[in-house]
């Protein structure tokens, strides 16, 4: 499920399940204003995005990252965070703030962000090129 604000200051969800599609918007006080679901055949569904297993080096290298990025050692630019956030905050493999890119990436995005060198598994942004590191 993703969740993007509305030029009124309401949000909106939209999600894809093997049993269909739907979107939901409310508007600033949290009211309902609409709702659309597409039904489908779980038979016709694609094949569901499954990040494959982590390893315990990957996992190791992952919360080394996080350390890294909770302590802002490697920041990236501040241009680069607004950049990438918005990026992931409009992409279908972001589930609730994780990567579930179909490289088995399963990163926190909040983390990726903000570290220089970490780039998109999908290549929709690169890691910074840094002077003197």
């Amino acid at each position: 499920m993703r969740f993007n604000p509305t030029p009124t200051n309401g949000r909106t969800a939209h999600g894809d399940t093997p049993f269909g599609a739907y979107s939901i918007e409310w508007d600033s006080a949290g009211n309902l204003v609409g709702e659309s679901i597409e039904i489908r055949d779980p038979a016709d569904a694609p094949p569901p995005n499954r990040a494959k297993p982590t390893t315990m080096a990957e996992k190791a290298k992952g919360a080394a990252a996080l350390l890294r990025a909770e302590r802002g050692k490697q920041p990236a630019s501040d241009d680069a965070v607004v950049m990438r956030t918005a990026t992931c905050e409009d992409c279908s493999r972001n589930d609730l703030g994780r990567c579930m890119s179909a490289s088995g990436c399963n990163c926190y995005l909040w983390a990726k962000v903000r570290l220089a060198n970490e780039k998109c598994p999908d290549g929709k942004w690169f890691a910074e090129e840094r002077v003197g590191d």
